[in-house]
């Protein structure tokens, strides 16, 4: 039963259209560094939702680039 929800949640995700979807992550991408932890924990948990639902799917190609550059980013906040 959980399955067919998850299965069912996920083929709405894949179904939105193509601008919706890049809204949504570029927000989220965004929302990683919050000054809120909080936000940025919880963007964290769908930004990987939504990688286990495209990377499989050739969908969302560079997100481990757009990651590693934020950490990079992250690293140098202080400076």
């Amino acid at each position: 039963r959980d399955e067919a929800r998850k299965n069912a949640l996920v083929q709405k995700w894949v179904e939105l259209p193509a601008e919706l979807k890049s809204n949504i992550k570029g927000r989220l991408v965004v929302s990683l560094g919050s000054q809120v932890t909080e936000v940025g924990k919880v963007c964290a948990q769908v930004v990987a939702k939504i990688g286990s639902i495209e990377i499989p799917r050739q969908l969302w190609q560079d997100l481990i680039q757009i990651l590693l550059q934020n950490m990079g980013l992250a690293q140098h906040s202080d400076l």
